[in-house]
């Protein structure tokens, strides 16, 4: 049967009778009687994903989450799912996440960080250029985190803002439906971001990303605006669907909490072998796992920003950057 060979676990969870159970990954193998896999110290995505890694079922089948993963410390928690009980043998993917189009190496990244740091010093010197477009990200981030109290004016100031951000980068071409769309058609999308229940999406560090419930967080909102624009999208053409590359950008440009999936960012992580391409948890899973294990250059980086900008830069948005300016200079260069 399938998850058999993790089956003395998924037993001692089941008669713990606790909430919140901790262990080291030495501790887990004591359970098991055998090590762990390469993969499990190695990778973020192995502890997720029941539908492609047999692993994950030992703690889904005795009705527990993933709560915190810690691959530098080699630790791991698990919770009760109390919520909805006992979750299913196989997950089913969110509708928003697709499986990647082409399988990804799960070797080290073929590209060194001093090389990523590099990039991103020269995208922010393009920051210091005078009403640069590079600039517009940051007013909207601003905007929104400045905003502490949901007025009508607030909504229509930070439509206005997202709008500007989104035509800077490109989601307002030709052959956009939103370019058919005042600046308004944003207005129900802001409203959801400031649900009250994404708080802890703003400006997510990569360590809390490990959280499955933030995981499970962030696809549903990225849902819940995919149905929002579809909406706004009827009687426009004939294309009934939203981009991914639309949701994630407008989640950068507001929260923060994810990259923005565009050509050059996945064309990066494609090249580069650093995380799937498409947008699912897995490869968010990977582009966290990829930060912590160069946490101490990316912080360094991430403290410069702060210095010239005044702003904290998310974690997520220090990826961003870097990956995209990768590619964009690739691509320059050809011209």
């Amino acid at each position: 049967m399938k998850g058999d060979k993790y089956l003395d676990l998924e037993n001692y969870l089941k008669n713990s009778n606790k909430d919140y159970l901790e262990f080291t990954f030495e501790q887990i193998e004591g359970i098991l009687g055998q090590k762990l896999t390469p993969s499990a110290y190695n990778h973020a995505a192995y502890w997720y994903h029941p539908e492609s890694h047999t692993f994950p079922l030992a703690w889904h089948n005795a009705g527990y989450k993933l709560k915190n993963l810690n691959l530098k410390s080699q630790s791991v928690a698990f919770v009760k799912d109390d919520a909805s009980g006992h979750l299913s043998m196989v997950t089913k993917p969110n509708k928003i996440l697709q499986e990647p189009q082409r399988t990804i190496s799960r070797t080290k990244p073929s590209i060194e960080i001093d090389i990523v740091i590099e990039k991103g010093n020269e995208f922010l010197k393009n920051l210091n250029t005078e009403n640069s477009r590079y600039l517009s990200w940051e007013h909207c981030y601003t905007a929104f985190a400045d905003c502490k109290e949901l007025t009508e004016d607030k909504v229509d100031f930070l439509c206005l803002h997202l709008a500007f951000y989104l035509a800077s980068w490109g989601m307002y071409r030709g052959s956009s439906f939103l370019l058919w769309k005042d600046y308004l058609v944003h207005r129900d999308a802001v409203k959801e971001i400031y649900n009250p229940e994404y708080k802890p999406l703003w400006g997510i560090s990569c360590n809390d990303l490990l959280i499955e419930d933030n995981l499970d967080l962030i696809i549903k909102l990225s849902d819940k605006l995919k149905t929002i624009y579809i909406d706004k999208r009827k009687n426009i053409d004939d294309f009934d669907g939203v981009s991914d590359i639309l949701i994630t950008k407008i989640l950068m440009g507001t929260l923060g909490c994810v990259p923005a999936y565009d050509r050059f960012f996945v064309d990066t992580l494609r090249t580069y072998k650093i995380a799937a391409g498409s947008y699912n948890k897995r490869s968010l899973a990977d582009l966290t796992q990829y930060y912590n294990d160069n946490r101490e250059k990316l912080d360094d980086f991430k403290k410069r920003l702060f210095v010239q900008r005044c702003i904290k830069y998310p974690e997520m948005k220090i990826l961003d950057m870097a990956f995209w300016y990768i590619a964009f200079e690739k691509a320059e260069d050809k011209e």
